[in-house]
């Protein structure tokens, strides 16, 4: 009996920290949000925190986007054979993005290509971009 009881105990605790886990984002939900597109059309007209970023392609075949609410910060996955559009150039890259999600690259390359404020790279497909807006960075990450 005393194993089970410990079986159990041991079983539950996962599941007693889980509340505990998204604490920190109560109680004004999340500081992020997500978005997914299949289209241009629909990407530029629902795209939230502005206009859909210049450099993406509008024959992508999905775009998707994980940025903070208040626009600091944000990554993009653009799955498109052509490659960005407007003004672009090779750079060196900056930075790393702050946020992640399962579907950012494990690596980046030590030239990118810059487009505006965002910091582009190939990946499998298309395209992965980032920025941060410099008012958010800290002198230690400069």
């Amino acid at each position: 009996m005393k194993k089970a009881l410990a079986v159990l105990a041991l079983a539950a605790l996962p599941l007693a920290t889980l509340p505990l886990a998204g604490c920190s984002m109560l109680p004004g939900g999340s500081s992020h949000y997500e978005e997914t597109f299949t289209d241009y059309q629909s990407a530029k007209a629902e795209w939230r925190n502005g206009d859909i970023p210049s450099w993406i392609p509008d024959d992508f075949t999905r775009v998707r986007s994980r940025a903070m609410n208040d626009g600091s910060a944000a990554m993009v996955e653009v799955i498109t054979a052509t490659p960005p559009v407007g003004d672009c150039t090779e750079a060196p890259r900056i930075g790393e993005p702050t946020l992640s999600g399962v579907w950012q690259p494990e690596e980046f390359p030590d030239e990118i290509t810059r487009c505006g404020e965002y910091e582009i790279m190939p990946v499998e497909g298309g395209w992965f971009g980032w920025y941060e807006r410099a008012s958010t960075k800290t002198a230690s990450s400069e």
